[in-house]
């Protein structure tokens, strides 16, 4: 008997077994949502065939460390880091899950109340001014409290020049999330001066091919995708196939250490595309391998590519 093997060098039957008694049970109605994705693809199904942006833009990921419970200190930061991307000349911004309050799968009504924002709210109104100032988009992950009904969500805001933009709250949640985040249900594509992009975060954008999918077929071609995890270590071979079959980029903003014992782990962000995508780094044209790591800074090669910069980290 032959068993499989990826190394196999001569004809034959390769053979193997499936005991599916030793395959643990996962429950597939955290990440598969098929009611949703109908609706999606129905508004796919009848809508034009978006056409492509030609434009450039500068963008940038921020390498940042949210502090656990401290919003007015995070928020110091964050406006830091936006001052850092506007002397670098972005024009767009990402920060990680979160990035106001921190962290936690294991927060109680207390805390939620303490640490979540409303939207619009102190904090996105601060932003907003700083975005105008500095003539910068940002997208941002935040704890939300909906006043009206008093549900807690995990949210990406999207802000600009004139002020807050959209909001997209996280569609798929973990079991110790569901425990005090609500579920939303909507995906949020936002206009820009550099075409159409799509907000997601963490395991919608990881777990929900349906959601990328949508978005491309919108007319997407750079997804925001603020997160707790990392994507160069531990789910690379995921954005690797989106960013290829779908020809799209998506920027991922995570913590690169963390304060908090509650998070997930330490991460990176990273700016990823096509595979054989190319940008100017320093003086001469190269091939991009998928990442560009570390709060990197990217021109888009949509038209011109102007040369890759790196800051140093705040």
């Amino acid at each position: 008997m032959k068993h499989a093997s990826i190394f196999a060098k001569s004809e034959g039957i390769f053979l193997g077994d499936i005991d599916f008694n030793t395959i643990p049970y996962t429950d597939s109605s955290i990440t598969y949502k098929p009611q949703l994705y109908a609706s999606w693809y129905d508004t796919l199904a009848h809508g034009d065939i978006p056409t492509p942006s030609t434009e450039s833009l500068n963008l940038a990921v921020a390498n940042f460390s949210p502090i656990n419970g401290q919003p007015k200190a995070n928020l110091i930061n964050i406006t830091r880091t936006m001052k850092a991307a506007y002397e670098a000349h972005t024009n767009l911004l990402v920060f990680p899950q979160m990035s106001l309050s921190g962290y936690s799968a294991n927060w109680n009504k207390d805390v939620l109340e303490a640490l979540a924002e409303t939207v619009p709210g102190p904090s996105t109104e601060t932003l907003a001014a700083f975005c105008k100032q500095y003539n910068l988009y940002i997208g941002i992950g935040l704890l939300e409290k909906d006043v009206t009904t008093d549900y807690f969500y995990n949210t990406v805001v999207f802000i600009g020049p004139t002020g807050i933009i959209d909001k997209y709250r996280q569609i798929h949640l973990t079991k110790a999330e569901k425990a005090f985040l609500t579920e939303g249900d909507t995906p949020t594509i936002v206009e820009t001066p550099w075409g159409k992009i799509g907000l997601s975060t963490g395991i919608d954008t990881l777990n929900s091919i349906e959601l990328i999918r949508y978005y491309t077929g919108m007319g997407c071609q750079i997804i925001l995708n603020p997160t707790m995890t990392t994507p160069t270590a531990n789910n690379h071979t995921v954005l690797e196939y989106l960013v290829d079959t779908n020809s799209i980029y998506i920027l991922t903003a995570a913590p690169y250490e963390t304060n908090n014992p509650d998070a997930l782990r330490t991460s990176s962000s990273t700016i990823i595309g096509p595979k054989y995508a190319s940008t100017q780094k320093d003086t001469h044209i190269e091939r991009i391998p998928y990442y560009i790591d570390y709060y990197a800074f990217l021109s888009l090669p949509f038209i011109i590519p102007s040369p890759f910069r790196r800051c140093q980290s705040l």
